[in-house]
């Protein structure tokens, strides 16, 4: 063992005495352990002896103990994290080999020399409840003796675990759950980051093999080597959940700041740099939210920064990385310390008021940034270049990134209130939007209550357990009106909007007239704009129309909010030009995409194309205001150059979003679509649809259940090579109701809807059914239904309903080749109708259709699967159908593969020509594609 110089032993003990008091102050239950763990390299195994003293200081008397272990939550996949993980579209858990999942195996559990009796909790396996025969007075405490040994996951599940030549631990061992305000904290591992545990005193030994470098957030006494072992030895005063590293390369480096030890990889390119950014950005931290009094130890590496990265920071790949290195690694530093560094300063429940750790740790970040990177821009060194450096993206501040990213939920009505629990929270708002969100509002609180105001309240941050905690902060600091009014703006889902809704001249001054569409009253500023900086300002404390005069009659803009805002759903209405007369605004046209531009009226332009047979390649030209952020009005023009047949074809898109907040009805559109291509040679379509969508949703986002109804009016007008046909030109009324919910595990989708046309009506109902089972294996059901209604006048078989490929007289579906009978393009297969993948001639009715569909995972994107179908067709008896093979469902929905076996019209296995009888499934849509590839996030 280490020998301790006698002044540090007393020092120590001090510290020691200090913090349990202080820990008997703010906690009402503690506890000490003392752990022995041998780690079982080969077999991915350790084996623990824990002694674990638990003390009652609360006035209640404790029957029950509750303890989480986590490592228990890779058992299989009925727990909440892996519920959990396939909520998000992560289906690497359900997929994994039983080696790969871990869990923990209790041997014993002992009071004394007595076991004692203990059990999981039904639903959440990783909880431990202890009924205590004698109960836990006050001041009392008693000893467990633990035994049990952990089998470790492996890391791609959520970065806690072993990997080629690592093994990351943290929360892993059986530790006593958080018991604040006199209830316990029974909080299952969902790879939330917000283990609340208790701070507690920890000693820890290790046995592990000798190739193996071990690191800790702990303080390490000593290292002893024995043959082909080592044993380390940790202690900390008071933390909250010790963290290991071993691997078997070593590029850490400790420094030394103060009275703290840092460990980091994180300076490779700028080693150089590291001991002074590390004191510089520790010793920022500590003047703004003070320090602890005794000895600390922080392990901050890469593997933990990329588990949860700065976004904004790592948009850009590595390749064309547009950021200094020495910025990167420094913020990435930064974010990675601040981010531990305040999860020790407060005590809080971090699942309940993770808002406030989160929302700090990137006021921090802003903060930090502003200071000692005033001009980067998020864009990095792309901001400079002649081309690009003339777009609103290139001018933006990197801090800007924040807003950004936290409007992008706002703006689409998927924003929830930043004090929801964060298991409630959809993964983009849990990860990005709310912190953003929040960390931007403190900005916005510095800059109307001031510097020193807000300094004190941040010191004071250790005080804070709740939202009511904060506000007293705010009211005891600072006299400004409606300061605390921005805490109501994080305790509910906050539309807000603030709006100049008139400007007019009036004695050499302007008169402005704005207010604020808000639940509260949020105080804003009104400014006066003069070759880019402010000349005269205001501020606005509540949230009626409010008229504003400015004395000075030389400005460019009258802005709202022009230099810290908060997150709107449109902040065009904030900005006035008093010099132009026809937009309001100067106009401005971008290629290809830019973010939003308050100051000006935006029109931008791309290149883009598409692709059918008929058309050949079509280069066209999109026109439209669609930016980063979304807006509710939208158009989307495409003119375009057919190729093929030498003519203009395209489309036309517009749209505008009605958003109702908190309302199950969380969104009214109505759209107007139109587009003209060719469904043959020579032979053009023309679609004209308008429609009215209501959409629906439970209050609680993590829900997939949706509902859509549709009102939608079809005008098609088609040239025809035969014009005695009787189907040139039609329209029809649609009505649809869809239900869906579209999850990993289950996906469950309901499709009703009501055509009516002239010379017919329609009813159709379709139902799909996924079901991922444990094993890995996907089963997949649809059944379809459709009848004609009443009485067809002089209708021919292009309305009929079909098994294997219908018309689609709508021209909804996105058909490379839709008029071909024969050859490659006739073989692209369209989930629809009848549904079978086998070609089977005469398979149209006149009358009604019923058909199922079957398929079931065999290996990975191997299924097997089967359809039957009856068809009704007028003066004719019912006839049934069917068709069997294999399909490789390599991405459902977007990428597939059928390949028949039979069916009732033929073997299709033993054709010669078997290759013509192969069926697929691709979309080229990239908005498709992009929200199967977003699905996790939202």
């Amino acid at each position: 063992m280490l020998s301790i110089p006698i002044y540090k032993y007393f020092r120590n003990v001090f510290l020691l005495i200090f913090g349990l008091f202080h820990l008997k102050l703010y906690s009402q239950i503690s506890a000490t352990y003392s752990i022995n763990a041998d780690l079982k390299l080969k077999d991915r195994l350790i084996i623990i002896n824990q002694k674990v003293k638990v003390s009652n200081n609360s006035s209640k008397v404790l029957d029950t103990l509750f303890f989480n272990d986590w490592s228990n939550s890779y058992r299989d996949t009925k727990t909440p994290l892996a519920q959990r993980l396939a909520e998000e579209f992560d289906r690497s858990f359900y997929f994994s080999s039983p080696r790969s999942k871990g869990k923990t195996a209790i041997r014993n559990i002992k009071i004394g020399n007595k076991s004692i009796n203990w059990e999981r909790l039904k639903n959440q396996n990783d909880i431990i409840k202890i009924i205590l025969k004698d109960p836990l007075t006050n001041n009392d405490t008693i000893l467990l003796n633990l035994d049990y040994s952990i089998e470790i996951p492996n890391t791609q599940f959520t970065g806690i675990g072993y990997k080629r030549n690592l093994i990351n631990l943290q929360d892993f061992i059986i530790s006593l759950s958080s018991y604040k305000d006199d209830k316990w904290l029974i909080h299952s591992n969902l790879n939330l980051n917000d283990n609340s545990q208790i701070k507690s005193k920890y000693t820890v030994k290790w046995l592990y093999p000798k190739n193996l470098h071990l690191l800790s957030s702990m303080k390490k006494l000593n290292t002893v080597s024995r043959e082909n072992k080592k044993e380390a030895y940790f202690e900390s005063e008071l933390i909250r959940s010790p963290k290991f590293m071993f691997s078997k390369e070593n590029k850490v480096i400790g420094y030394e700041v103060d009275n703290t030890t840092i460990y980091t990889d994180i300076f490779d390119k700028s080693a150089s740099l590291g001991q002074s950014k590390v004191e510089k950005i520790h010793r920022y931290l500590a003047s703004l939210i003070g320090k602890n009094k005794f000895d600390e130890t922080f392990l901050i590496t890469s593997y933990d920064y990329d588990l949860r990265p700065l976004y904004g920071l790592n948009i850009f790949p590595k390749i064309i990385n547009p950021y200094d290195v020495v910025f990167v690694e420094e913020i990435t530093f930064l974010k990675t310390y601040i981010t531990e560094y305040v999860r020790q300063r407060l005590d809080l429940n971090f699942r309940q008021n993770h808002w406030l750790s989160e929302g700090v740790t990137i006021y921090l970040i802003n903060r930090y940034i502003k200071e000692n990177y005033p001009n980067q821009k998020w864009t990095g060194k792309l901001s400079s270049l002649p081309y690009f450096k003339k777009y609103s993206i290139a001018k933006l501040n990197f801090n800007y990134s924040f807003m950004l990213y936290s409007e992008l939920m706002l703006r689409n009505n998927l924003h929830q209130a930043a004090t929801t629990s964060k298991d409630k929270l959809i993964r983009f708002n849990e990860r990005i939007a709310t912190p953003y969100q929040v960390g931007t509002m403190f900005s916005y609180l510095e800059n109307y209550i001031g510097n020193n105001a807000f300094d004190k309240i941040l010191y004071n941050l250790d005080k804070v357990k709740n939202i009511s905690d904060l506000k007293e902060l705010i009211n005891k600091y600072s006299n400004k009106i409606n300061a605390d009014n921005l805490l109501e703006y994080l305790n509910q889902k906050h539309t807000l909007d603030f709006r100049i809704n008139n400007v007019s001249k009036s004695n050499n001054g302007y008169i402005i007239d704005t207010d604020q569409l808000s639940k509260s009253e949020i105080p804003y500023q009104v400014s006066m704009i003069k070759n880019d900086s402010i000349i005269a300002t205001n501020w606005i404390t509540n949230n009626f129309r409010t008229k504003t005069f400015f004395n000075n009659d030389s400005s460019d803009y009258i802005a709202i909010n022009p230099e810290f805002g908060l997150p709107e759903t449109n902040k065009r209405n904030n900005w006035y030009s008093t010099k132009s007369s026809i937009f309001n605004k100067p106009f401005s046209i971008k290629f290809i995409k830019d973010v939003e531009d308050p100051m000006k009226t935006q029109l931008l332009i791309n290149p883009t194309g598409s692709y059918n047979l008929y058309d050949g390649v079509s280069f066209a030209a999109r026109f439209h205001n669609k930016t980063l952020q979304s807006r509710p009005f939208v158009y989307v023009f495409e003119p375009g150059y057919s190729t093929q047949e030498n003519t203009l074809v395209g489309t036309l898109n517009a749209l505008y979003r009605h958003y109702n907040d908190s309302k199950s009805n969380y969104l009214t559109q109505f759209k107007f679509y139109g587009s003209s291509f060719h469904y043959s040679n020579n032979l053009r379509y023309t679609v004209a649809v308008p429609s009215l969508r209501f959409y629906f949703r439970s209050n609680d986002l993590r829900d997939n259940l949706r509902n859509v109804l549709s009102l939608s009016w079809f005008h098609i007008e088609r040239e025809l090579m035969d014009i005695s046909s009787k189907t040139p030109n039609y329209s029809l009324a649609q009505i649809k109701f869809v239900t869906s919910n579209p999850g990993s595990v289950k996906f469950l989708t309901m499709n009703n809807s009501l055509e009516i046309a002239k010379d017919f009506k329609k009813i159709i109902l379709e139902i799909q059914y996924r079901k991922l089972f444990s094993s890995g294996r996907l089963f997949s059901s649809r059944l379809f239904f459709g009848s004609f209604l009443g009485k067809r006048k002089n209708l021919n078989n292009y309305f009929n309903f079909n098994l294997n490929r219908p018309n689609d007289y709508l021209f909804e579906y996105s058909y490379l080749g839709r008029s071909e009978t024969e050859g490659f393009y006739s073989q692209q297969f369209i989930l629809n109708e009848g549904g079978f993948k086998s070609i089977i001639p005469n398979s149209s009715s006149d009358r009604w259709i019923l058909s199922t569909n079957f398929a079931i995972g065999i290996w990975k994107w191997f299924e097997v699967y089967a359809d039957m179908g009856i068809l009704n067709n007028i003066n004719l008896p019912s006839k049934g159908y069917y068709d069997y093979g294999i399909r490789l469902n390599f991405i459902p929905d977007y990428f597939e593969l059928y390949f028949p076996f039979g069916s009732s019209y033929e073997n299709e296995i033993n054709s010669r020509d078997y290759l013509s009888k192969v069926r697929f499934v691709l979309s080229l849509n990239g908005e498709d594609l992009g929200k199967f590839f977003s699905r996790k996030w939202l």
